[in-house]
């Protein structure tokens, strides 16, 4: 019964010793802290990590590949995320693995052509995505009477949401004043870039449009509130693209920023102490996976113990204290939560 005790007493003692370490981490030192060489977290500034697509290629009619938007990943750079962007020339395919590494994904339909370029694969892959609580954004642009121009590859992606980009509005510009509803998209905003050869936007619930220029549907979101991502739509690509009467124009930066931080999504991670044996490790996204062999988990609030010995496939956060082999781990760390 003693010896009982003192192992009780023991296993205890060393959580809270890593508890402790955890909260003070000035204290352990940078040699208790191992992390995966994962790109979503290991990049990561401030906030989260993006991904910005420009969906043209070498077999589109007309184009503006990834370099019309540089000024765009910049500004989210600066303010605090960690942006990759790419096209479909550099980037021909948008694989589970590829959007493993990215909260958000950014889809500007810069392909002028008579048709949508992503596959029923990338289709079924981006809305996966969505479900899974991961932020989209959704430019698409206007059509002319000969059905060609930038909505195709959009609609892909947004009519299964709710929305269709279509036709041809002239909204001016390039600053225009829109009428906004109170949403966070518009902190700080009164004026945003505005062209003559826009996108009207049909709009389905439970998709909801948030603004308006001279009586036409600009902007819509789609916010499920049922553990999916959010959505914005935006009626022109030219609003994200470089330069100072384009993305530089009016409050067109800060809009950007408010886009970002609306759609932003992080998985609830709860504090957890994991010790065991352990199979098939690896890393996908901002999770290190493996296969209990036999193994202890603690889930601190709330409280929950859970014995796995069945091959049970476990995730954990990829940043964590203590040790972690192919064939054993010791550690405290975060993970999906137990309620």
């Amino acid at each position: 019964m003693k010896n009982k005790i003192l192992r009780k007493g023991l296993f205890v003692g060393i959580i809270f010793l890593f508890v402790g370490a955890s909260i003070a981490p000035n204290i352990c030192g940078n040699n208790t802290i191992l992390k995966s060489q994962n790109i979503k977290n290991q990049n990561v500034q401030e906030k989260g990590n993006i991904l910005i697509y420009a969906t043209c290629s070498y077999y589109s009619w007309d184009y503006y590949d990834k370099t019309y938007y540089t000024d765009l990943a910049q500004i989210l750079q600066d303010y605090g995320y960690y942006v990759t962007l790419t096209d479909g020339i550099e980037t021909p395919t948008i694989n589970e693995s590829l959007l493993s590494n990215y909260y958000e994904l950014w889809i500007i339909n810069s392909e002028y052509d008579w048709s949508g370029s992503f596959t029923q694969t990338e289709i079924t892959t981006i809305l996966n995505y969505r479900n899974e609580g991961n932020g989209l954004l959704i430019s698409g642009d206007n059509t002319d009477p000969s059905g060609c121009g930038y909505a195709h590859t959009a609609n892909q992606i947004s009519v299964p949401l709710g929305v269709t980009f279509y036709g041809l509005a002239n909204h001016g510009g390039p600053s225009i004043q829109p009428d906004f509803e109170d949403h966070p998209l518009f902190e700080g905003v009164t004026t945003i870039h505005g062209n003559l050869n826009e996108a009207y936007l049909s709009i389905n619930s439970p998709a909801d449009a948030v603004a308006t220029y001279q009586g036409d549907y600009i902007i819509a979101v789609l916010d499920s509130q049922d553990g999916s991502g959010r959505v914005v739509f935006d009626n022109t690509i030219l609003r994200f693209m470089n330069g100072e009467s384009y993305i530089q124009l009016g409050d067109t930066p800060q809009y950007i920023k408010n886009i970002a931080d609306w759609i932003y999504y992080e998985p609830e991670l709860k504090l957890v102490f994991v010790m065991g044996r352990i199979s098939n490790l690896d890393t996908t996204g901002i999770y290190i996976e493996f296969d209990a062999i036999k193994i202890r988990w603690i889930q601190f609030v709330p409280f929950a113990f859970i014995p796995y010995t069945s091959g049970e496939h476990l995730a954990i956060s990829d940043q964590y204290r203590g040790l972690i082999t192919p064939n054993f781990i010791f550690a405290i760390c975060k993970a999906p939560s137990f309620s």
